[in-house]
């Protein structure tokens, strides 16, 4: 019986809570409205309302139907007398507020997802070119500010495509459970996409945005895994023939399979090898740059020795033959220009 009535209460603020979130509310008309969306601290005061607004019509029914054991248990609960409360109980009080404030970042995610952040309808040129050619998404993202201990981080995720055809020449000695056989790939047609996300605190409301130190430091982290260099090096990479020798199985319905897993860790390999240097680049930027605090000395000469040979034979990058063609025809007025992203710079 007492489960009934705590589940009464859990039902009623729970229809509350909804309400309170789906009527039309003039300063949250919008999905992202930024200065004004529901927090955890929202949830608790109208929680608490609804909650005693729940008892008090909960101990009125009661009195109705004249069950006046529940009424005194109620009220002794209300007085601190007799709590008759346990753990599943509060679970089912609780449960409203933890399935809104979850719905809530959600609702953010998705609106994230479908909407752009409202600076990036007046980036200017420069900065809307970056947004442009490195996909990125401007996201509120307290989480992972407070993770990585910033107001502001950058993300960027490489994925490559590629055609292939490759031949096989069986390599002796053989013998009946293991087979040995050396492959000789061709890769054609490389394609590099790249992908950023800038996530930073709800707290960091700069009135003007595309001016502030921190957005531009975290457009220079853009600007470094954009850089033409790195595409050009990249595609250069991923094209670049191997030979390798694979081990088979005695089944040669595995043959293809087997291949062709060897071929994607081969090309998986060279991928991360590339952004492992992007990433000592960015941790670069972050020390010449204080995290954005300080303006960087000679900033032309610090993005400019960025992926040339003799920093990347420094960083131990172990594709050098594979890329040197693709270092070497690099326009460097271009580069230098991929680093002008603001007029004051």
């Amino acid at each position: 019986m007492e489960d009934f009535y705590v589940y009464k209460i859990g039902t009623r603020v729970s229809i509350g809570l909804i309400f309170t979130r789906t009527i039309p509310n003039p300063r949250r008309v919008r999905l992202r409205k930024w200065e004004n969306r529901p927090t955890p601290q929202t949830h608790f005061i109208d929680g608490s309302i609804y909650l005693a607004i729940a008892l008090q019509k909960l101990q009125s029914d009661l009195v109705e139907t004249g069950d006046q054991r529940m009424v005194n248990k109620f009220q002794g609960h209300r007085n601190a007398k007799n709590p008759f409360w346990n753990v599943r109980h509060w679970i089912v009080l609780i449960s409203p507020f933890v399935y809104l404030c979850m719905f809530d970042a959600y609702l953010i995610r998705i609106s994230n997802a479908l909407e752009p952040h409202p600076w990036v309808s007046y980036a200017p040129p420069k900065m809307a070119r970056l947004i442009d050619i490195g996909q990125v998404k401007i996201l509120e993202d307290n989480i992972a500010a407070k993770k990585a201990q910033r107001v502001a981080v950058t993300f960027y995720n490489i994925s490559v495509q590629y055609d292939l055809r490759y031949t096989q020449t069986p390599v002796r000695p053989s013998n009946a459970v293991f087979r040995k056989t050396s492959i000789q790939v061709k890769f054609t047609n490389p394609k590099v996409t790249l992908e950023h996300e800038i996530k930073m605190s709800t707290t960091y409301q700069p009135e003007k945005p595309w001016e502030s130190r921190l957005l531009l430091h975290e457009m220079d982290h853009v600007a470094i895994s954009t850089d033409p260099r790195l595409i050009n090096m990249l595609k250069s990479l991923l094209q670049a023939p191997a030979k390798l020798t694979v081990e088979l199985s005695a089944n040669a319905n595995q043959d293809a399979t087997t291949i062709n897993q060897a071929i994607t860790d081969l090309q998986q390999a060279r991928r991360e090898a590339v952004q492992v240097i992007v990433q000592k680049y960015y941790e670069r930027l972050d020390a010449q740059s204080n995290n954005g605090l300080d303006d960087i000395d000679q900033r032309n000469e610090f993005f400019m020795g960025l992926y040339s040979k003799q920093d990347l034979e420094s960083l131990e990058f172990p594709y050098l033959k594979e890329i040197r063609v693709a270092l070497a025809d690099a326009n460097l007025e271009s580069v230098a220009n991929h680093y002008l992203i603001s007029d004051s710079k």
